[in-house]
């Protein structure tokens, strides 16, 4: 098992988690960095990935398990695998990867966002992931958590 986190400042999660002793991999923010840094990790490898997101509903503080990942694509719609994730199938909270920071959606329903989790399942074939609500489609305030951590 290896737990996959987007920077440093996402470590206090890990041990908050008690996902501590496992291996930890900064992959850096973003499907590019996730690519870079996973690359050579066998797809068979279970990959935790732990860190912040944005929602459009839920509360800052709030710790969610996600049951199904997909690519944020508000305007343009087309066929794509949802990547789900492992254990957590029953889960009802969708995480849409976007590719810059999220300030607005039309989704209604309760979600979050982040920029590496979509990548992440579409390269391995064992993924959890459990996000920590850092703001509410607001990157000051999302600077102002991780700072704060």
């Amino acid at each position: 098992m290896i737990i996959a986190i987007a920077s440093d400042n996402e470590r206090k999660l890990v041990e908050e988690l008690g996902y501590s002793k496992c291996p930890i991999i900064i992959t850096g923010i973003g499907g590019v960095n996730v690519i870079r840094s996973l690359k050579n990790v066998s797809k068979d490898e279970e990959i935790v990935n732990i860190g912040y997101a944005g929602s459009n509903h839920l509360k800052i503080g709030e710790r969610v398990v996600i049951g199904k990942s997909s690519l944020l694509h508000e305007l343009f719609k087309y066929d794509e695998e949802i990547g789900k994730t492992v254990d957590y199938n029953d889960s009802k909270i969708i995480c849409y990867t976007s590719t810059d920071f999220v300030t607005k959606t039309n989704i209604q329903e309760p979600c979050v966002f982040d920029m590496e989790l979509a990548f992440i399942c579409a390269m391995f074939n064992k993924v959890k992931s459990i996000k920590v609500i850092s703001d509410n489609l607001d990157l000051h305030a999302y600077n102002q958590c991780v700072e704060d951590k």
